[in-house]
Protein backbone atom coordinates (compact mmCIF):
# COMPACT_ATOMS: atom_id res chain seq x y z
CA UNK A 1 0.00 0.00 0.00
CA UNK A 2 1.44 3.50 -0.98
CA UNK A 3 1.98 5.60 1.86
CA UNK A 4 0.68 9.08 1.39
CA UNK A 5 2.45 11.89 2.75
CA UNK A 6 0.72 15.41 2.93
CA UNK A 7 3.09 18.38 2.66
CA UNK A 8 1.48 22.00 3.63
CA UNK A 9 3.53 24.90 2.36
CA UNK A 10 3.06 28.33 3.90
CA UNK A 11 5.42 31.42 2.50
CA UNK A 12 4.47 35.32 2.41
CA UNK A 13 4.04 36.75 -1.35
CA UNK A 14 7.61 37.59 -2.34
CA UNK A 15 8.51 33.85 -2.72
CA UNK A 16 6.31 33.50 -5.47
CA UNK A 17 9.45 31.66 -7.64
CA UNK A 18 9.97 29.62 -5.05
CA UNK A 19 6.50 28.96 -4.92
CA UNK A 20 5.86 27.83 -8.03
CA UNK A 21 9.20 25.66 -8.47
CA UNK A 22 7.48 23.46 -5.23
CA UNK A 23 4.64 21.76 -7.34
CA UNK A 24 7.81 20.53 -10.21
CA UNK A 25 9.99 19.29 -7.26
CA UNK A 26 7.25 17.27 -5.69
CA UNK A 27 6.25 15.88 -8.99
CA UNK A 28 9.86 15.01 -9.57
CA UNK A 29 9.96 13.20 -5.84
CA UNK A 30 6.92 11.25 -6.33
CA UNK A 31 7.96 9.94 -9.81
CA UNK A 32 11.79 8.88 -8.93
CA UNK A 33 11.37 8.30 -5.19
CA UNK A 34 7.87 7.79 -4.74
CA UNK A 35 7.91 4.71 -6.95
CA UNK A 36 10.72 3.09 -5.60
CA UNK A 37 9.87 3.33 -2.17
CA UNK A 38 6.23 3.15 -2.66
CA UNK A 39 5.14 6.91 -1.29
CA UNK A 40 3.50 9.62 -2.53
CA UNK A 41 3.34 13.60 -1.54
CA UNK A 42 0.52 15.30 -2.21
CA UNK A 43 1.15 18.94 -1.92
CA UNK A 44 -1.24 21.08 -0.16
CA UNK A 45 -1.17 24.98 -1.41
CA UNK A 46 -3.36 27.55 -0.86
CA UNK A 47 -3.67 28.61 -4.59
CA UNK A 48 -4.67 24.96 -5.13
CA UNK A 49 -6.28 23.46 -1.78
CA UNK A 50 -8.46 26.10 -1.19
CA UNK A 51 -11.79 27.85 -2.73
CA UNK A 52 -13.30 31.06 -2.14
CA UNK A 53 -15.71 31.18 0.94
CA UNK A 54 -16.74 33.83 3.52
CA UNK A 55 -15.10 34.03 7.23
CA UNK A 56 -13.32 36.91 9.10
CA UNK A 57 -10.70 37.23 7.05
CA UNK A 58 -8.92 35.20 3.87
CA UNK A 59 -6.43 33.71 6.43
CA UNK A 60 -9.65 31.75 8.69
CA UNK A 61 -11.18 30.34 5.26
CA UNK A 62 -7.28 29.12 4.71
CA UNK A 63 -7.19 27.57 8.33
CA UNK A 64 -10.92 26.39 7.78
CA UNK A 65 -10.15 24.27 4.52
CA UNK A 66 -6.72 23.51 4.98
CA UNK A 67 -6.95 20.08 6.60
CA UNK A 68 -5.31 19.33 9.55
CA UNK A 69 -3.32 16.17 8.89
CA UNK A 70 -0.79 17.12 7.11
CA UNK A 71 2.10 15.43 7.91
CA UNK A 72 5.11 18.33 6.63
CA UNK A 73 4.94 21.52 7.21
CA UNK A 74 7.09 24.25 4.84
CA UNK A 75 7.67 27.68 5.21
CA UNK A 76 9.45 30.02 3.91
CA UNK A 77 10.27 33.05 4.45
CA UNK A 78 12.45 36.41 2.80
CA UNK A 79 11.95 39.84 2.83
CA UNK A 80 8.40 39.74 4.60
CA UNK A 81 6.46 37.89 7.24
CA UNK A 82 3.14 38.63 5.15
CA UNK A 83 -0.19 40.72 6.28
CA UNK A 84 -1.10 40.77 9.29
CA UNK A 85 -4.54 38.79 10.82
CA UNK A 86 -6.86 39.19 13.49
CA UNK A 87 -4.73 36.24 15.22
CA UNK A 88 -1.49 36.20 14.18
CA UNK A 89 1.55 38.92 13.23
CA UNK A 90 0.78 37.61 9.58
CA UNK A 91 -0.93 34.51 7.93
CA UNK A 92 2.02 33.07 7.55
CA UNK A 93 2.85 33.14 11.05
CA UNK A 94 -0.09 31.56 11.65
CA UNK A 95 -0.06 28.65 9.88
CA UNK A 96 3.19 28.24 11.51
CA UNK A 97 2.25 29.24 15.02
CA UNK A 98 -0.70 26.15 14.46
CA UNK A 99 1.99 23.19 12.84
CA UNK A 100 3.72 24.13 15.93
CA UNK A 101 0.90 23.69 18.40
CA UNK A 102 0.13 20.93 17.24
CA UNK A 103 3.47 19.58 16.81
CA UNK A 104 3.29 20.35 20.91
CA UNK A 105 0.56 18.12 21.38
CA UNK A 106 1.00 15.46 18.73
CA UNK A 107 4.61 14.94 17.56
CA UNK A 108 3.04 15.79 13.80
CA UNK A 109 3.97 17.68 11.36
CA UNK A 110 7.53 17.67 10.70
CA UNK A 111 8.44 21.48 10.92
CA UNK A 112 10.56 22.32 7.88
CA UNK A 113 11.40 26.16 7.87
CA UNK A 114 13.56 28.17 5.51
CA UNK A 115 14.83 31.54 4.57
CA UNK A 116 16.44 33.36 1.91
CA UNK A 117 19.61 34.59 2.45
CA UNK A 118 19.84 37.50 0.54
CA UNK A 119 18.01 40.80 1.35
CA UNK A 120 16.82 43.08 -1.67
CA UNK A 121 18.08 46.22 -1.84
CA UNK A 122 14.55 48.34 -1.42
CA UNK A 123 13.93 45.98 1.48
CA UNK A 124 17.23 46.25 3.73
CA UNK A 125 15.43 48.11 6.34
CA UNK A 126 11.51 47.80 6.03
CA UNK A 127 9.40 47.22 8.48
CA UNK A 128 8.51 43.56 7.25
CA UNK A 129 12.21 42.84 6.83
CA UNK A 130 12.87 43.89 10.52
CA UNK A 131 9.75 41.32 11.28
CA UNK A 132 11.48 38.89 9.54
CA UNK A 133 14.60 38.95 11.29
CA UNK A 134 12.64 38.67 14.76
CA UNK A 135 10.92 36.06 13.67
CA UNK A 136 13.99 33.86 12.45
CA UNK A 137 15.51 34.83 15.97
CA UNK A 138 12.05 33.40 17.28
CA UNK A 139 12.06 30.19 15.37
CA UNK A 140 15.08 29.50 16.46
CA UNK A 141 13.95 30.21 20.13
CA UNK A 142 11.29 27.69 19.20
CA UNK A 143 13.81 25.12 18.97
CA UNK A 144 13.36 24.54 15.04
CA UNK A 145 15.75 24.07 13.24
CA UNK A 146 15.44 26.17 10.17
CA UNK A 147 17.64 25.98 6.92
CA UNK A 148 18.91 28.43 4.47
CA UNK A 149 19.20 29.21 0.73
CA UNK A 150 20.28 32.09 -1.65
CA UNK A 151 18.49 31.27 -4.81
CA UNK A 152 15.85 29.71 -6.28
CA UNK A 153 17.74 27.10 -7.90
CA UNK A 154 19.65 26.54 -4.57
CA UNK A 155 16.20 25.96 -2.81
CA UNK A 156 15.25 23.69 -5.75
CA UNK A 157 18.10 21.58 -5.14
CA UNK A 158 17.71 21.38 -1.43
CA UNK A 159 13.97 20.13 -1.40
CA UNK A 160 14.63 17.91 -4.56
CA UNK A 161 16.71 15.78 -1.68
CA UNK A 162 19.36 15.51 -4.16
CA UNK A 163 21.68 14.78 -1.33
CA UNK A 164 19.27 11.62 -0.46
CA UNK A 165 20.52 8.28 0.09
CA UNK A 166 18.96 4.99 -1.22
CA UNK A 167 17.14 4.65 2.20
CA UNK A 168 13.26 4.90 2.94
CA UNK A 169 11.82 7.44 4.86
Amino acid sequence: MKRVYKLFVASPSDLEAERQEIPRIVNRINVSFGLRWNIFVQLVMWETSVHSGIGEDAQDVINRQVPEDYDIFLGMFWNRVGTKTKRAASGTMEEYERALNRYVRTGKPEIMVFFKDSASSSQENSPQRKAMLRLRKRIGQDNVMFSTFQSTPQFAEILSLKQISDTPP
